[in-house]
């Protein structure tokens, strides 16, 4: 009786197969929504708007919000359609309503653009000053508002400023001692003899006389001389080596120009002085 009694009770077999097959259809439809709502997430930013900067994070240290600051600068003193020359869509939304649009000139050439400093702001800004070399020998340094967006999108958050160039400093010229010891004679002919050897583009047998074994010193390229080597004058004496900074005019061999140039080498004292570095130069 109490087998009949539990059988009786028991739901039918279509209605268990139909809740089984509705908790499927729930569990896939939740599976969906989950994919739609990520990938919405990752398609959401619009590329023709500018990002929002109030969620930005640049950092001054950031190559690519130096490369966006020097791509502004270019447009903002560019004539409108040349190329590069419409910075206005680099604004963040309505920034560019505080443009005056009868205040726009013809634009002038832009011969090269650097990042000059840049300055941390708080709130995940930073104000990136771009020096420009303008026509006719005029630099312009213009400071830009910068800020990136939690998408990775940047932005010009203000409008710019065209700010003052660093000043000159006073007293920073290095004293020039000039060369002590018996061998300091030995020392300015060395440092003569290696320095037209490497300008004129030798190699490390070239040079194998003058350097020391550890020297790291990379070939220079083929079409420059030493005209003529000048005083030779002590920099550094402490330790085992000694500094020297030797002056000399360099010529271009192509077009005759004459460069005046102060290298400086450190030396090394084997069974003689030896070169084992040239500053400045890169090392391998």
């Amino acid at each position: 009786m109490t087998d009949q009694a539990g059988a009786n009770h028991r739901p039918p077999a279509r209605l268990d197969h139909a809740a089984r097959i509705a908790g499927r259809l729930l569990l896939w439809a939740f599976v969906v929504v989950v994919l739609v709502r990520g990938l919405s997430a990752i398609i959401a930013p619009d590329q023709g708007q500018a990002p929002d900067v109030e969620t930005a994070s640049a950092s001054g240290g950031d190559w690519e919000v130096g490369a966006f600051a020097v791509r502004f600068a270019r447009g903002y003193f560019a004539a409108p359609g040349e190329p590069g020359g419409d910075a206005a869509r680099l604004y963040a939304d309505g920034v560019a309503d505080r443009l005056d649009p009868t205040g726009r000139s013809e634009g002038v050439a832009v011969e090269w653009a650097h990042v000059a400093r840049h300055e941390p702001t708080g709130q995940n800004r930073v104000l990136v000053t771009v020096a420009a070399g303008i026509a006719g020998g005029r630099v312009l340094y213009l400071t830009v508002p910068v800020a990136r967006d939690r998408q990775g999108g940047l932005a010009v958050f203000d409008l710019p400023a065209l700010t003052a160039p660093p000043g000159l400093a006073a007293d920073a010229a290095e004293t020039a001692t000039p060369l002590t010891g018996p061998d300091g004679q030995a020392v300015a002919d060395l440092a003569g003899r290696f320095l037209r050897a490497y300008v004129s583009g030798g190699g490390r047998a070239k040079l194998a006389y003058f350097l020391a074994p550890s020297a790291q010193i990379t070939q220079m390229p083929d079409g420059l001389e030493v005209a003529e080597v000048g005083e030779v004058d002590e920099i550094d004496t402490d330790g085992p080596g000694r500094t020297i900074a030797a002056a000399v005019s360099v010529r271009d061999t192509a077009t005759g120009a004459v460069f005046p140039a102060r290298y400086r080498l450190g030396l090394v004292r084997e069974d003689r002085w030896l070169v084992a570095s040239v500053a400045g130069g890169p090392r391998r």
